[in-house]
């Protein structure tokens, strides 16, 4: 199935061009669950505490923090107002909607059981009805999993990392992508500064009433020397598991500053650059101006330095990762969600929200070990 349509995106800026972007969209289905994983069978599990707790249901809200704002601990003591803080209230509220795409299936050596499921990008919720925002080479690597042997069905599945509502806990959920979409076109009126085909790309969950994060949208929302900050999963799995077993359950904040704009400072940007290194798993990673929270773009790619080692008798080029990092704009990821919203039909009630999918599965009720079915090949 494919859902072509066009989006006139008409803004003037200080170089005077005006934009028209064309977007393609390849749709594709669902894959499904296979095999058990016992911390996320069917949602969540509960790390630390004993007891089931009372779930709230999470208001569905663009998360957008405010200078001003703070909170308390359970003594009643006032915690730090926005500054060196804003950073752990950033990652206390947006964390929730950022969700890692992981394959299902591994192939390990014989009687060696996964440590945690292979994680191999980012993305983040842009609305209440679970669509979530990543790279477009990010949703290209779906239809490469590998599927299951006996049933077909593809090895893709999304995590969500949520806390628990007793500050004791935290749960993770398993949570089918119903469909997804890449962005196949751009064209521009004018000149084009960005890249040449903005890696973008969506994915439908299969929750409905969930936390979202907004989208920066006004004039100038990024600055050179901007500090910022980023949260998702640098290098995938193997940070989570480093220690040998799996010793964190949450995804990574790192901060920085914004080094660059494309093609210079600009009302609205073609791209940017950010000093926090990319690396595999990190892409679809929401950029936040740490002042407010709002979101001013996504982690696409980085610069690659060559390099070349020499002996006597044969040489070898190289590459490494640099901390210039290409982000793409927020005001690019809002054109073509608002033409998503027109296009994609929103999720059936028969949809579980997120209150009920936590509920379902309580704090406390799943084992604490990863559970595989297994087979030889």
């Amino acid at each position: 199935m494919i859902v072509s349509f066009v989006v006139h995106r008409e803004r003037a800026t200080e170089i005077g061009y005006r934009i028209r972007c064309r977007l393609r969209f390849l749709v594709s289905r669902r894959g499904g669950d296979w095999f058990i994983l016992g911390l996320c069978l069917g949602a969540c599990s509960q790390y630390t505490g004993t007891e089931t707790q009372d779930l709230e249901k999470p208001d569905c809200k663009a998360y957008n923090l405010h200078s001003n704002m703070t909170t308390e601990n359970e003594q009643g003591v006032a915690r730090e107002k926005i500054g060196e803080s804003s950073l752990t209230r950033l990652f206390e509220t947006a964390g929730p909607c950022v969700v890692a795409f992981i394959s299902k299936m591994t192939q390990t050596p014989a009687g060696v059981a996964p440590i945690f499921p292979h994680i191999f990008g980012t993305g983040f919720v842009v609305d209440a009805d679970g669509l979530v925002v990543t790279n477009r080479h990010v949703v290209q690597a779906f239809d490469l999993l590998p599927k299951h042997p006996k049933t077909g069905e593809l090895a893709l599945g999304a995590l969500m990392f949520l806390p628990g509502a007793d500050d004791k806990s935290w749960q993770m959920l398993n949570v089918d992508v119903l469909n997804w979409c890449v962005l196949g076109e751009f064209q521009s009126s004018d000149r084009w500064y960005g890249n040449t085909v903005p890696d973008l790309g969506f994915a439908q969950l299969g929750v409905r009433e969930i936390p979202f994060l907004q989208l920066a949208a006004e004039n100038f929302f990024v600055r050179v020397g901007m500090a910022i900050a980023t949260i998702g999963f640098p290098m995938g799995t193997l940070p989570l598991t480093a220690l040998g077993t799996l010793n964190q359950v949450t995804p990574f904040l790192r901060h920085g500053i914004v080094s660059s704009v494309y093609p210079f400072p600009t009302a609205q940007p073609h791209g940017f650059t950010i000093d926090i290194m990319q690396q595999g798993g990190s892409s679809g990673s929401p950029i936040f101006r740490i002042a407010d929270g709002g979101v001013i773009g996504m982690m696409s790619s980085g610069v690659i330095e060559h390099k070349m080692a020499q002996s006597e008798h044969a040489s070898l080029v190289y590459t490494v990762n640099t901390n210039i990092s290409i982000a793409e704009p927020s005001g690019i990821i809002r054109t073509a969600l608002d033409e998503i919203h027109k296009q994609m039909p929103k999720p059936d009630t028969s949809i579980l929200t997120l209150a009920e999918l936590r509920a379902k599965h309580p704090l406390g009720a799943i084992p604490q070990d990863l559970t595989w079915d297994s087979w030889r090949v």
